[in-house]
């Protein structure tokens, strides 16, 4: 299976730990990243992140949203927040300014 090319640089042998209630960035096909919390813990080895195509059950996560909703989301589309806050927080969407603020 073809890794996805953003994650390449990521060891094999390191592993992602999500816990419950993490805020983090969740992206949906078709829709930007988005601020969220995980509704269950996880972790995923790094060889398993890079896959495209996951072969893990979906993740649920609660988008910080008005009003909130929820989604299923594959392991591989779930990122640290502030890791990641400059990469997927920079627009100037006001919807997306709203749910950063209540991620905070």
């Amino acid at each position: 299976m073809a890794a996805n090319t953003q994650f390449l640089n990521i060891p094999d042998e390191q592993v992602f730990i999500f816990h419950k209630d993490e805020i983090v960035w969740a992206k949906m096909k078709f829709f930007s990243a988005w601020p969220a919390k995980v509704s269950q813990g996880f972790c995923v080895k790094g060889e398993d992140y890079k896959k495209k195509k996951p072969v893990a059950p979906k993740m649920r996560v609660m988008f910080f949203d008005n009003p909130p909703t929820r989604g299923e989301i594959h392991h591989n589309q779930i990122f640290k927040f502030a890791d990641n806050f400059g990469k997927f927080a920079m627009s100037g969407n006001k919807k997306l300014q709203f749910g950063i603020s209540q991620a905070k």
